[in-house]
């Protein structure tokens, strides 16, 4: 029986089982590199900060929903075998039969300290037939976010809100869990496994008034330092507007996020590799109380 299922969703299946102790199954003869591609792009999701002014000794309360929508480019290692990874959006959204996230930051802030958290959660399914063989894969990714910030300057601006300049620091927690289901008469199997690592960062973030009403956030920080990955960097630009939804003030942030994650784990035919840069542009609504 020849193969019925799209070449790309291939791709997947067999990245996925060779990437997690499969026993080499070969879907529709499609090389093992080229199915990394795909493999890379499903864990595509991520944070982005927001920030507000709060007056010193004040609490304020923030929480932002936002999108990411992400591209990766770099190289992706599975079982010892190298790909290079350039995957956009679209190619996520087309080669997934759905897909669940939940984004959200939420920060706590007295105008001179603060405290953040940010879950990022994504559940993605793919359903597929190879010749008499149900495929069902199901890919959990979690990425979040916590630490604390401190306010290190303020500078007072005529007419306007202040230029602040915050130090931070905190952890990014990567989760990656795949289960495959194999089906057909008479036979059932399933394979699967969780990647799972911790990088501390430290970094900064400034929010410049343009206009009244409208802000320019800036943010990047540095981090793993070998305790989770080699190295990892996050660098994200915004522009917010000022507004009031239900009488709450809010902001809606549009702008662009880079996010670099060097991790590798085990050696030689077992080594996992992760050299990926994931960009792209996010908007969300940042609601203060």
């Amino acid at each position: 029986m020849g193969c019925r299922i799209p070449p790309r969703i291939a791709l997947v299946i067999d990245a996925t089982i060779s990437a997690f102790g499969g026993a080499g199954v070969t879907f529709c003869g499609v090389d093992l590199m080229i199915r990394l591609k795909l493999l890379a792009a499903a864990i595509a999701v991520a944070m982005v900060a927001s920030v507000g002014h709060a007056r010193a000794d004040e609490w304020q309360f923030s929480v932002a929903p936002y999108l990411w929508a992400v591209s990766l480019d770099g190289e992706q290692t599975v079982k010892g075998r190298a790909a290079d990874v350039d995957v956009s959006f679209l190619d996520i959204i087309e080669e997934s039969d759905s897909i669940f996230a939940l984004q959200a930051h939420f920060e706590l802030h007295n105008g001179t300290w603060g405290v953040f958290f940010d879950p990022t959660f994504m559940a993605l399914t793919m359903d597929a037939t190879v010749g008499p063989i149900d495929v069902d894969i199901e890919f959990d990714y979690w990425l979040v976010e916590f630490g604390a910030v401190y306010r290190v300057a303020s500078w007072p601006q005529e007419g306007g809100a202040d230029i602040d300049l915050e130090l931070l620091a905190g952890g990014r927690y990567t989760s990656l869990d795949i289960d495959i289901d194999l089906t057909a008469t008479g036979f059932a199997t399933s394979v699967g496994g969780n990647k799972k690592w911790i990088d501390p960062f430290v970094g900064a973030r400034t929010l410049i008034p343009l206009t009244e009403g409208v802000n320019l956030l800036l943010r990047g920080d540095v981090g793993g330092f070998g305790v989770g990955s080699d190295f990892t960097y996050n660098l994200v630009g915004t522009v917010g507007w000022d507004m009031t939804v239900f009488g709450n003030d809010a902001t809606l942030i549009a702008g662009y996020r880079i996010l670099y994650q060097d991790y590798e784990d085990g050696s030689g035919a077992n080594r996992f590799a992760y050299d990926i840069t994931t960009h792209g542009p996010i908007i969300g609504m940042n609601f203060r109380f």
